[in-house]
């Protein structure tokens, strides 16, 4: 077991997206680290609005914001981090610390073989509660954020798709 099976088998919330790329799976998921976080208008209010910096490439973008890299290859990136996120300033901890009241949330881009010359690049997060109390406030936190996450996220496959039709 790899990538994000390994680290969160299994969850309380996920949610997933993925584009079809006209490259190899090992330039598709370099090109997509390397592409801004910001990557459109949208995205930089998506990230604005939560007060993070947008100005710097996907993968600097997770280290900023105190995501730890869990597992990096060729064809997946798995970052973590653990902590309140529903705080109006949340501050993230190591992905193993587990306090009462917090979650564990790990988020991946990852790129599998598709046709004869293309991959799907895919992004999927996953959150753990540690306990009722925290499941509980995250959901409420989730049934706001969730979907702005998730815009974010395909924005940024859309980005990829982009730059793919270009490179």
């Amino acid at each position: 077991m790899s990538g994000l099976d390994a680290w969160v088998p299994e969850w309380d919330i996920a949610a997933r997206y993925e584009i079809a790329l006209p490259l190899s799976p090992e330039r598709a998921l370099a090109l997509t680290l390397g592409l801004p976080a910001g990557a459109d208008p949208i995205s930089r209010i998506l990230l604005g609005a939560r007060g993070m910096r947008a100005n710097s490439s996907i993968e600097r973008f997770f280290a900023r914001h105190r995501f730890e890299v869990l597992e990096q290859t060729s064809t997946v990136f798995v970052v973590g981090a653990s902590g309140r996120p529903w705080l109006s300033a949340p501050v993230l901890r190591p992905f193993a610390e587990s306090e009462p009241v917090t979650v564990r949330v790990a988020a991946d881009l990852r790129t599998v073989p598709a046709g004869s010359r293309g991959c799907l690049l895919a992004t999927e997060t996953r959150i753990v509660a540690m306990d009722d109390a925290a499941r509980r406030l995250f959901s409420c936190y989730w049934t706001v954020v969730g979907p702005l996450s998730g815009l974010l996220r395909r924005r940024w496959l859309r980005a990829a798709a982009e730059a793919a039709a270009r490179s």
